[in-house]
């Protein structure tokens, strides 16, 4: 195999290639904004708004100003990375924490309580500096070591689009012939990465694919970790940030060793970053618990890693359903996961909720802000007044498997159409109609019936409208 020659640092820091850099990062974040997503304050102040049809955004006077510096300080030797700010996110309904209960998670992640780490998801936020840099060594190195992966692990690879579909694919394929799974979840695994064994990691795969492994890739990659460690809190050397772009690329790393070992034992497994499942046939139910206690024995030896005997067991598909990517499998129906169906509910109810917004010494929202923020959670932005369909809501990703796969997905999509509708008439109704279901006058009747049509006249979309839109949209795509 042909080594590639590794950039040097002078054309690495070539201010040219920094502006690149910095403006493709910064497009990214303004097409976020225009989903409906929050932008981080940075963005505003270092780069000018991409222009229609433009890939890059422009750099302001203070972002040439930032660039100067990152390419005085890599140059001189003298660039370390910051401790990047954590926050916490709800596993079940995905909000940011407080400040006050920010600091309060800090603590109990060092201490790694583990009710805690079951509800919450710690997130870093890196400034605008440290960003360019990881994005930069991502860019050198990303190609080359990620050709070096399994096939059989499909998260966040590099050039390969619809990771979740394509893992999704490989499954339902499979799993007709194979349909013992044996469904594996590593404990913690961002929180248990040992620094040590990835350094040896990178340094290894870099001599692979490179003709030299530079002392300042090298030191950049040991900042890193180092800065994992110190954002958690912990004392000894393990820990790998969320939110990185640099993160996606070691994860796979590290259970890179994992892949090889099932594939050189000719196992049929599909990957998606630490979930895990392997696939036999039923009649090899005791081998797959076999190689269960074998692949513990080998992430404890070679990764120090645990498996996490709660969420890890093996399953017949003909006796139970198994769950990967938010589905839920059986061999003749596809659905979408209980437990993914209530963390929407929850959303809507988080959006729809009057007494919070109150609460918290805002002034209400109109009716018409809350219906906007209801249609982008499903997939529908708002542009000149007019609504359109961009595809990327929730319920689009479930409807990703195409028409004849999602059949059983409907009706689920069409109960949750009254749950929204009776959120929207509590709100607009500020709480103060109380509906007895049970027992209906016709004068109520008409007061939901006038509701529902209010509020459809505002614009607002339901979960089923989605699996129109989404073939609609399909069948113009073709005709062009």
């Amino acid at each position: 195999m042909r080594k590639r020659r590794l950039k040097t640092l002078n054309e690495i820091t070539n201010p040219s290639a920094l502006q690149k850099g910095l403006g493709e990062l910064a497009a990214r974040y303004w097409r976020r904004g225009e989903d409906g997503k929050k932008l981080q304050p940075w963005v505003h102040v270092l780069t000018h708004k991409p222009l229609g049809g433009e890939a890059i955004s422009k750099p302001t006077p203070a972002g040439q100003c930032l660039i100067g510096f990152i390419k005085n300080s890599l140059r001189s030797g003298s660039f370390r990375f910051s401790v990047p700010s954590i926050i916490f996110k709800e596993k079940s309904l995905s909000h940011q924490k407080s400040r006050i209960e920010r600091a309060r998670g800090r603590s109990l992640l060092s201490q790694m309580d583990p009710s805690f780490l079951g509800q919450y998801r710690a997130i870093a936020i890196h400034n605008p500096k440290d960003l360019v840099v990881q994005r930069m060594l991502l860019d050198i190195i990303e190609g080359p070591i990620d050709r070096g992966f399994s096939r059989h692990s499909f998260a966040f690879r590099h050039q390969k689009k619809r990771h979740q579909q394509a893992a999704i694919d490989w499954f339902i394929k499979n799993s007709k012939t194979f349909p013992c799974v044996l469904s594996l979840d590593i404990k913690k695994f961002y929180y248990y990465v040992d620094h040590g064994v990835m350094r040896q990691l990178f340094k290894r795969a870099m001599l692979k694919k490179f003709t030299q492994a530079p002392s300042w890739a090298l030191d950049l990659i040991d900042d890193f970790l180092s800065v994992s460690k110190r954002a958690y809190g912990f004392e000894d050397h393990r820990g790998l940030v969320q939110g990185s772009p640099l993160s996606p690329l070691f994860s796979n790393l590290y259970l890179d060793p994992l892949d090889k070992y099932l594939e050189k034992r000719h196992y049929k497994f599909v990957r998606y970053c630490d979930d895990i499942r392997i696939l036999f046939k039923t009649k090899d139910r005791q081998k797959a618990i076999a190689l269960k206690n074998d692949i513990k024995k080998f992430l404890d030896k070679k990764l120090k890693l645990e498996l996490n005997d709660e969420k890890s067991c093996i399953v017949n598909m003909h006796e139970k359903t198994v769950n990967f990517l938010g589905f839920s499998f059986s061999p003749d129906r596809i659905e979408i996961r209980k437990s993914s169906i209530q963390r929407f509910i929850r959303k809507i109810q988080r959006v729809t909720n009057f007494e919070q917004k109150i609460k918290n010494g805002r002034r209400r929202p109109r009716l018409g802000h809350i219906v906007r923020q209801v249609n982008s959670l499903l997939g529908y932005g708002d542009k000149d007044g007019r609504s359109f369909f961009h595809g990327k809501g929730w319920p689009n990703y479930f409807l990703s498997l195409g028409r004849r796969r999602s059949k059983d997905i409907l009706p689920q999509l069409r109960n949750l159409d009254g749950i929204v509708r009776r959120r929207m008439r509590g709100y607009s109704l500020r709480g103060q109609l109380s509906v007895n279901h049970s027992h209906r006058s016709p004068k109520t009747h008409g007061i939901i019936r006038q509701l529902n049509k209010d509020i459809r006249n505002k614009g607002l979309h339901l979960p089923s409208d989605v699996y129109l839109s989404r073939w609609t949209m399909a069948r113009k795509k073709k005709t062009k």
